[in-house]
């Protein structure tokens, strides 16, 4: 970047730095992010400051927010570096961001010049091979030419010309991050999803002491296997849900901290590296989700030979055994108000399912008349059937315990309806994973449908927004506990 920024930015005047450049006896660097601006490049604000008594500019970093940040081959290395800075002339008046080369080390020492600022940024989690480094300026003075002078220049006498027009007007100020709809739609369903899974695990321990109370009694065997039986497929479909959700929460916000998420002292990389083996000890989710599906296609399989009703102790299955009616049912919604309605979601999940099972029920049969063996029919009919039928079974019930969950909870304040956009919203953005079965099962139909349900997503999003924090705030642990660089409870 250093050479070709020279040769691109600037003039005949700086082809010997690129020159030496490529013969080693300097080492360049690219300075543009700083500490607080990254892709808002507009709005960096290192300064330099021309001052037509010397012939100089006076470079400084304004405040700590300012540093230039995440430098590759900063660190210990970089003898010059191309630096981005509002250019300012003696008048006062600032003429945008341009580009400076600046000497910054001793070529032969390596040691930083006077009025130069420069050291390693410190662990990262992941490429410690290059050490990215930060710069600060105090007063620090370099000649006039050192402006790579392409598309602008100043005069000795400190007059500005430029060659090319610059940005449109400047608004009034910065948008906090979180008023873009691009960040609320990364993130919200992520934590609404944890107050949906939080409703579910209170509900799953309720069971499981209910389950435990059977048990220890000497009778009633035959609902201690079947309830066993139950509580396990919902353990191990909801084992995949919550980590796989966790493990995408993780990578979501670490990227939406930019260049700081990377940063070790963020903590995104211990506590990434620390919930991904979730995702395969205690048994590979993959793995798990066919217990499940296997569960539910031997309930199918015995409905339709025997006759047997459809049913279970908790009552998690009990809906399939009304597939046809179930089946029976779409969804033609023609406002976002028809989508913002919890029992739409739960009875679209109830269809889903059913028509997942009934579709899997089929792939194996079809398997099965082919000569092959169960274990072969279940094996070629897990990737677009019997693994999607797990998922969606599951997703279903969090939902429905987090429905019960909002319906028995006091209504203090705006609490209620607050849980209703979590819910509504964790609903939408886990059915949006499944549109094309929707659509192919003829459950919705056109594109309208498709369009409706985007923008009830966008739509709760934004109505959360001023929530947000509030609600992070309250499952947040203590900062002692987070040991955050960028996570503290105050914002800072």
């Amino acid at each position: 970047l250093f050479v070709k920024s020279v040769l691109m930015l600037g003039s005949k005047r700086h082809i010997p730095y690129a020159q030496q450049a490529q013969q080693y006896q300097i080492y360049g660097c690219f300075s543009l992010t700083e500490l607080s601006h990254g892709s808002n490049v507009r709005c960096m604000r290192t300064t330099a400051t021309y001052d037509p008594n010397t012939q100089e500019f006076v470079i400084n970093t304004p405040d700590f927010e300012a540093t230039k940040w995440w430098v590759g081959n900063l660190g210990k290395t970089a003898t010059h570096t191309i630096l981005f800075a509002q250019l300012y002339t003696a008048d006062g008046k600032c003429h945008g961001l341009h580009t400076f080369v600046v000497p910054i080390r001793d070529p032969v020492s390596l040691c930083p010049y006077s009025g130069v600022i420069v050291g390693d940024i410190g662990k990262k989690i992941g490429q410690n091979g290059i050490d990215s480094g930060f710069i600060t300026f105090n007063d620090y003075r370099i000649p006039r030419v050192n402006l790579l002078n392409r598309t602008g220049d100043v005069t000795a006498q400190g007059k500005y010309s430029a060659a090319r027009c610059q940005f449109g007007p400047r608004s009034s100020g910065e948008v906090a991050i979180i008023e873009y709809q691009l960040q609320q739609w990364r993130l919200f369903p992520y934590l609404a999803a944890v107050y949906a899974l939080d409703a579910f695990m209170i509900s799953f321990y309720e069971d499981y002491a209910y389950m435990e109370k059977i048990s220890s009694t000497d009778s009633q065997y035959d609902l201690q296997a079947m309830l066993a039986q139950e509580m396990h497929i919902l353990s191990a479909a909801s084992k995949p849900l919550s980590t796989w959700l966790a493990r995408d929460a993780i990578q979501e916000c670490r990227e939406a901290c930019g260049g700081h998420g990377f940063h070790e002292a963020s903590r995104f990389g211990e506590i990434r590296n620390d919930h991904d083996p979730s995702c395969t000890y205690e048994g590979d989710n993959n793995i798990l989700l066919q217990q499940t599906s296997n569960y539910l296609l031997t309930l199918v399989f015995l409905k339709s030979t025997r006759g047997v009703a459809i049913k279970s102790p908790l009552g998690s299955v009990n809906f399939l055994d009304r597939a046809e009616s179930i089946l029976n049912r779409k969804f033609k919604p023609t406002t976002i108000d028809d989508c913002k309605d919890m029992k739409v979601i739960l009875r679209t999940y109830e269809w889903l399912v059913t028509y997942l099972a009934k579709k899997s029920a089929e792939k194996v049969q079809s398997s099965l008349g082919g000569n092959k063996d169960m274990f072969s029919a279940r094996n070629g009919s897990q990737v677009y059937h019997c693994r999607p039928l797990a998922m969606a079974f599951i997703e279903t019930r969090v939902l429905q315990k987090f429905y019960e969950y909002i319906n028995n909870a006091p209504d203090h304040g705006n609490v209620k309806a607050v849980l209703v956009k979590l819910f509504l919203l964790y609903g939408w953005w886990s059915l949006d994973k499944h549109l094309t079965l929707l659509l192919q099962g003829s459950y919705l139909k056109g594109g309208e449908c498709v369009n409706l349900i985007h923008e009830t997503i966008l739509s709760l999003c934004s109505e959360l927004k001023g929530e947000a924090v509030r609600l992070v705030d309250v499952i947040a642990p203590s900062n002692f506990i987070l040991n955050s660089t960028i996570g503290n409870d105050n914002g800072q």
